[in-house]
């Protein structure tokens, strides 16, 4: 994870240091923008897996620098109690900067940007996670939440492994 945090305070730095550069030049708008709704996807991401890891939930770190997911939830091996308290930080994160966004925002491009990648990542949350965390509340059970391409079932990893058949 050690890579991930480097990139993720990277990328906080970068955003910040166009603050900095802030010509009011569109394109200058436009970086600050969307790199604040990056930023607010990343805590997003990074809310979701410490609340994993502090659940001692079984958790599939990526390994690629370029992933957009920090980890992999194991559904299979986890109890309901800890997807729920993995789950419900996320949305906190995601809406609490919405509202912060909302609320504080100045008359200017970036923060407008800034405010639709917000707008966007709320509903993408909404329409995505929304349905999973209400199913495991109501319901009672996990569906299957492994992200394709991270951990030991792998629709990647089979993949690759696929030609390999052929020469046993």
């Amino acid at each position: 994870m050690k890579k991930f945090v480097i990139r993720d305070l990277s990328l906080t730095v970068i955003v910040t240091f166009t603050f900095l550069l802030d010509n009011g030049h569109i394109a200058v708008q436009t970086i600050m923008g969307l790199g604040i709704g990056l930023l607010i996807y990343l805590m997003h991401e990074w809310s979701h897996y410490l609340a994993g890891l502090a659940t001692g939930a079984a958790l599939s770190r990526a390994k690629a620098i370029y992933s957009p997911f920090l980890f992999s939830f194991d559904s299979r091996t986890n109890s309901r109690k800890q997807f729920i308290d993995m789950s419900w930080p996320g949305f906190v994160t995601t809406f609490g900067s919405l509202a912060i966004l909302f609320f504080f925002r100045p008359a200017a491009l970036w923060s407008d940007i800034a405010w639709l990648a917000a707008v966007v990542l709320s509903l993408f949350t909404l329409i995505i996670e929304g349905p999973i965390f209400l199913w495991a509340i109501l319901i009672g059970e996990i569906p299957a939440v492994e992200i394709p391409g991270l951990g030991n079932n792998s629709i990647f990893k089979k993949l690759r492994d696929w030609p390999a058949q052929f020469f046993r």
